[in-house]
């Protein structure tokens, strides 16, 4: 009786230590300007970036952000899921108006109506934020659309190249 008794407290001290949730989960995100437009000018990367780090903090971590003239990459940590669209829609409709108040000239600025999302496990987020950080030396020798079906297709999703790119 008394082992028996020792073995439920051992159980429950094991199950008190176990009681809360810990997960994190690690996204590459893509989304292009609406028609991949060259919208975003050397000039306003910075603070659009910098802007658009403001609103992922409210809810996770950006780990890297970079692009060029029709798109952004980023990499992102999230330890809540049930944020992850809303985080998606405020950042980029936040970070539209924030482009057309700070940049009068640019009013036109939009971002597609998709975006690509992509796990990423641990072991790759340096391999991720180095592709991130290269993104101009990668689009010398490649488009948007062919950078975006290589990692579709990288990563086994279905898709209708008809409708892809609208």
């Amino acid at each position: 009786m008394a082992i028996d008794m020792l073995k439920m407290k051992f159980l429950n001290i094991i199950l008190s230590i176990m009681a809360g949730s810990h997960r994190v989960h690690f996204f590459h995100l893509i989304w292009s300007t609406k028609e991949r437009r060259h919208l975003i000018l050397p000039k306003m990367e910075e603070r659009l970036y910098a802007y658009i780090g403001g609103i992922i903090r409210k809810r996770g971590n950006l780990l890297e952000i970079g692009g060029i003239k029709n798109h952004i990459h980023l990499l992102i940590e999230l330890s809540n899921l049930d944020d992850f669209t809303t985080l998606i829609r405020n950042t980029k409709s936040f970070s539209t108006a924030w482009m057309k108040k700070e940049f009068p000239l640019n009013k036109d600025f939009a971002w597609q109506d998709g975006y690509g999302s992509f796990t990423v496990s641990y072991s790759q987020i340096e391999k991720t934020r180095a592709y991130i950080k290269n993104q101009k030396q990668h689009h010398q020798r490649f488009s948007f659309e062919q950078e975006f079906l290589q990692l579709l297709k990288a990563h086994k999703l279905k898709f209708d190249e008809h409708y892809l790119f609208g």
